[in-house]
């Protein structure tokens, strides 16, 4: 990473990629991960247009690539993933790195399961060695997915967590719990908060925590 950072003590990501592309002309009715195949210029432009506003880390465009959101087969959604991520590196160009950016499946099962694991070996085949799980609600599935990757990888990898203001996912586990599971695990090599509250309520919340989770 360090010729992109530049010895910077930060690394500045795009941004809300599924809410920027619903603003733009022609996006609507269209689901974002879909556009990989289906509007590819228009990822391309995107990711684009945020490395030009100073993004040093693109997320593939991949959060919600998964069959419950896409609502088809897990062939069409590994299409989608190598899509993703083929743009993604087309507009880094050594400019920016690239994450693998994988969400939470919505569903329980091993069939659930076994699509995350899909997922990852596509990434991992393509050359993928950044990943982030993004906005999970539990630690359980990115720790087990964490230790599949640095199984087959040497990866570095990324968990973050949606709180509530009040602190609790959606799954009412709290942030602090989250964050002590994070820090045991070796797989994990950095983790924070993300999404539903915004940057006030997490500044807010992330004072209270002990400092072994900060």
């Amino acid at each position: 990473m360090q010729g992109i950072l530049e010895g910077k003590p930060y690394l500045l990501f795009d941004g809300a990629m599924g809410t920027y592309f619903a603003e733009r002309r022609g996006a609507a009715g269209v689901k974002c991960e879909a556009a990989n195949l289906t509007l590819p210029g228009e990822v391309l432009a995107i990711h684009r247009e945020y490395i030009a506003a100073g993004a040093m880390a693109l997320k593939t465009n991949t959060f919600a690539a998964n069959t419950a959101v896409l609502g088809c087969p897990l062939e069409a959604v590994l299409d989608t993933v190598r899509a993703g991520w083929r743009l993604a590196r087309e507009a880094a160009e050594g400019r920016a790195l690239v994450f693998a950016d994988i969400g939470p499946i919505p569903g329980d099962g091993d069939s659930v399961s076994d699509e995350y694991l899909q997922i990852i070996d596509v990434f991992i085949e393509l050359g993928a060695r950044r990943f982030l799980f993004e906005t999970f609600a539990e630690p359980m599935t990115v720790l087990k997915a964490a230790r599949y990757v640095k199984s087959h990888a040497d990866a570095y990898i990324i968990a973050s967590f949606a709180v509530h203001p009040d602190g609790h996912t959606r799954a009412g586990i709290p942030g602090s719990a989250i964050g002590r599971e994070m820090e045991a695990s070796p797989d994990i090599d950095a983790w924070g908060f993300n999404c539903i509250s915004g940057p006030y309520y997490l500044n807010k919340y992330i004072r209270t925590l002990p400092a072994h989770t900060k």
